[in-house]
């Protein structure tokens, strides 16, 4: 069995994974057995896959580790149960190869740049650890994790593709648009469910500004009808206040018919006494005036007195 290197992973500066020259293998062994095809990785046995439409071939599977935003290793010279079988190359078969696979890349819409994929041909040996000629295992890296533009599907001259776990799957209409969805709510979902928060924030502040605008138009209501209630208040005692300066007039004025009545009582009170100390001088005749005068001023003291009883009521 060959050395290997380590196979472990170091974060980049932005936060994803990129596979360093430490981390890449040195070697493979002939008939060595490399595990299951997933998501990052697939197996192509070699001459057929040169053979026959490489460059769309390559184009595709970068296609679809790209828009899989995943690190894909496309390893040629490997067979579908990942045993090592290698794939003899020359180094004039390498340059041939370096340039299908860089016009491969250049199909791609939009574009990705030289730093995002490598192209490594990883010598096989036997089980003594010799070198077998130029058997080799061609290895095509796409660092898909780091890749700028994560919201959109890259596509080639063939169509839309997505790295499913162990194949390569075209998308269309329905699926195009389904990623789309997925994509649209997984970069604004956030963005949405906090402008829900803040929507139902709203909702409640407005219903407690309501609550407190009916709060107070209640207590306007009510300083309304206190208001309306002075005013009244005011009012009647403006109007007890003139009904006392009637009143006092009234009495004021009765007083003075009182005055005048008490007058007339006393200057009758005088003809009567005249009368009686006449009534025998002047005999029948003089009786007759008198009494004439005394119905005078007995008219006159009713109508005083009806006055004053008007007067009090």
């Amino acid at each position: 069995m060959g050395r290997r290197k380590g196979r472990k992973w170091n974060q980049a500066s932005n936060g994803t994974h990129i596979m360093t020259q430490q981390q890449l293998r040195d070697c493979y062994s002939i008939n060595e057995h490399l595990g299951s095809e997933n998501r990052c990785t697939e197996y192509k046995n070699g001459p057929g896959f040169i053979r026959h439409g490489f460059r769309e071939n390559v184009a595709k599977y970068v296609c679809g580790f790209v828009n899989s935003q995943q690190n894909g290793k496309l390893l040629i010279g490997v067979n579908d149960d990942g045993i090592v079988t290698g794939y003899d190359c020359s180094h004039r078969d390498e340059d041939l190869v370096r340039r299908e696979v860089d016009e491969a890349v250049k199909d791609l819409e939009p574009q990705i740049f030289p730093q995002d994929y490598s192209v490594r041909f990883v010598p096989v040996i036997n089980e003594d650890g010799h070198q077998m000629g130029n058997l080799k295992v061609i290895e095509i890296i796409v660092n898909g994790e780091v890749i700028d533009k994560k919201d959109v599907l890259y596509q080639n001259k063939q169509g839309v593709f997505m790295r499913c776990d162990g194949s390569i799957q075209v998308l269309k209409g329905a699926a195009i648009q389904e990623w789309s969805r997925r994509k649209f709510q997984q970069r604004y979902q956030p963005e949405i469910d906090k402008l829900k928060k803040n929507e139902q924030n709203y909702v409640k502040d407005l219903q407690n500004k309501e609550s407190e605008i009916r709060q107070l138009n209640e207590k306007l209501e009510q300083k309304n009808a206190a208001a309306q209630q002075l005013a009244s208040n005011q009012e009647n005692e403006e109007d007890l206040r003139n009904k006392d300066q009637k009143i006092r007039e009234l009495e004021e004025e009765l007083e003075k018919k009182n005055e005048a009545i008490r007058k007339m009582e006393e200057t009758a009170s005088v003809f009567t006494h005249v009368n009686e100390e006449q009534n025998g001088a002047n005999g029948a005749e003089g009786n007759s005036e008198v009494i004439k005068t005394l119905g005078r001023l007995e008219d006159m003291l009713q109508k005083q007195q009806k006055s004053k009883i008007c007067v009090i009521s």
